[in-house]
């Protein structure tokens, strides 16, 4: 997480490993998510829209709609970073997050598709397929704990 001093703008970074991908959430608007380095694509969806699929790269840049589920995938052979730049408070109200979709709850298409991209590349998933089934599951990230 990073803070800038007198000002309510914040960031983090998350790292990913390759062939996995992150749990669907939403939030308000003014977040702007910058790719340093993987390749991938993110999902972005209104709530019981249609969805929209947005490859991206090193130096990828894009901002979520208002209240659009957005989920990040990692196609690459390397883990994958995004740097989220944090709500403005003037665009945002609150800025907090307002709904995540677990695993097991996820559209079928959403694995479906993952699965293919990478079947695509050649690839398998890494997923772990406890994921899917165990709400619990608990992530290893070796000697990271924070």
């Amino acid at each position: 997480k990073i803070r800038f001093p007198n000002t309510n703008m914040s960031a983090s970074m998350s790292v990913f490993e390759p062939a996995k991908y992150k749990k669907a959430h939403l939030h308000g608007p003014g977040r702007v998510i910058v790719i340093p380095k993987g390749e991938g694509y993110s999902v972005l969806w209104p709530p019981n829209g249609e969805p929209v699929l947005c490859p991206w790269g090193e130096a990828a840049v894009f901002t979520p709609p208002d209240g659009w589920f957005h989920q990040h995938f990692n196609l690459g052979t390397e883990d994958a970073r995004y740097l989220k730049f944090g709500h403005l408070p003037q665009l945002s109200g609150t800025g907090n997050a307002r709904g995540q979709i677990e695993y097991p709850d996820e559209e079928p298409w959403v694995r479906e598709n993952f699965e293919k991209q990478l079947t695509d590349r050649g690839r398998t998933t890494e997923m772990p397929s406890a994921v899917y089934t165990n709400r619990d599951y608990k992530w290893d990230y070796g000697d990271d704990n924070d």
